[in-house]
């Protein structure tokens, strides 16, 4: 029997690898082991899903690691979220690898400078590869552990996989070397060309898309009732607009935001509703937003948390975002995007260049762009077929193993 150990931090992460984990668990031949990191324990809880975590890699040696895990994890009435014993663990040893790649006083100076950001716990994830002899390692693109467990892998000559979420813009600078895990599995013929022009071998990537949107495809069947429901005529034009919190300043960089840009793109919207009866807006504030939309609007509403998103999608006819992933979602489901180019993040979110999207570089032009795009409507140039990246995944491990 093959071990496959999978590793994934929380959010996006785990959600690429859970498909994949579930499908290859059906393979008799094949043991699955998941390490969840930080939140991804939750996801793997809600559906009944065993996995270990940093408390688990624990031993008798790893004293100072609790000591020093206990006083950077601070009150244990404050892990609401993720249990107290693994925010211990997960500090702690993290922290104790960086003293041991940097030194104690650089490791002192480079976490009161960037706090987690500097985790690098390589020893830690030798030492679980040393014990556990998987065949194979599966984890995405997130740096620190999952980073780690990559490096490790091929330390110790272990094949890894890496399935890339979603454009690599800031990875590239380590999925483009050489020797980043065996193989790695990415969303598109862009995300591809983009890490071959940093260094990879073409042999290396194989464009499988990202198994967390699979789902996007089961609830096209739904659209038609999801309309009824909301009382959306047949014939009306749907837009869905998916925010961003733009914030005054960039968090890595001097660049000034325009927190207000989310309600220009709105009132923009809302102008281009007014222009036809046939027109129709939804907002859906992303889940950080704390600002309430207006929609005051007979024919703008606001979209919850409570809707499913893939649902959603589904249901209307073009999708506006700035840099929300939800244009991504919306493209591979065909439906036109129009991407505003006008995010101090613009940058994370290349739309317009994978030719998904219909740009906006100037607001005054924002109507004129949404007729466009609807009109034409957008291809996916380079993304897969629909609905197969977890099979498509599946078969590379497949591979890998034999």
């Amino acid at each position: 029997m093959k071990t496959v150990l999978f590793v994934a931090y929380g959010g996006g992460h785990v959600n690429t690898l859970l498909p994949v984990y579930k499908s290859l668990s059906q393979n008799e031949n094949v043991r699955c082991v998941f390490l969840a990191l930080t939140t991804a324990g939750l996801v793997l809880e809600r559906e009944n899903i065993p996995y270990i975590g940093f408390r688990d890699l624990l031993q008798d040696s790893d004293s100072e690691a609790l000591e020093k895990g206990r006083e950077l994890a601070g009150d244990p009435a404050q892990h609401t979220v993720v249990p107290y014993e693994e925010s211990v663990a997960y500090m702690g040893l993290s922290y104790m690898d960086l003293v041991a790649e940097k030194g104690s006083e650089d490791a002192a100076r480079l976490y009161q400078q960037g706090g987690r950001q500097y985790f690098y716990p390589l020893k830690t994830m030798q030492r679980l590869l040393s014990d556990l002899g998987p065949d194979l390692i599966v984890a995405t693109n997130s740096p620190r552990a999952e980073k780690a467990a990559m490096d490790a892998a091929s330390g110790l000559g272990i094949p890894a996989l890496c399935v890339i979420d979603l454009f690599a813009m800031k990875e590239v600078e380590w999925l483009g070397k050489p020797g980043y895990a065996s193989r790695l599995c990415v969303l598109s013929e862009f995300v591809k060309q983009r890490l071959v022009e940093h260094g990879r071998a073409p042999d290396d990537i194989v464009v499988t898309g990202n198994p967390a949107f699979d789902q996007l495809y089961t609830e096209e069947k739904c659209s038609d009732a999801f309309r009824e429901r909301k009382g959306w005529p047949s014939d009306h034009t749907v837009v869905l607009w998916a925010s961003n919190v733009e914030p005054e300043y960039h968090p890595y960089s001097s660049r000034k935001g325009d927190v207000k840009l989310p309600e220009k793109i709105e009132y923009e919207l809302i102008k281009w509703v007014e222009a036809q009866p046939d027109r129709r807006a939804v907002f859906r504030p992303h889940p950080n937003d704390i600002r309430r939309p207006d929609i005051s609007h007979p024919r703008v509403e606001l979209s919850t948390q409570d809707d499913d998103l893939s649902t959603l999608l589904n249901a209307v006819d073009c999708v506006v975002v700035t840099v929300s992933t939800v244009g991504l979602q919306a493209a591979l489901v065909n439906k036109p995007l129009v991407n505003v180019k006008l995010s101090i993040f613009s940058e994370n979110a290349p739309y317009d260049v994978m030719e998904l999207s219909e740009p906006v570089y100037d607001l005054e032009q924002f109507g004129q762009a949404l007729d466009c795009a609807i009109e034409n409507g957008q291809p996916g140039i380079g993304l897969p077929v629909a609905g197969c990246a977890t099979g498509n995944v599946v078969r590379e491990i497949e591979r890998l193993l034999r």
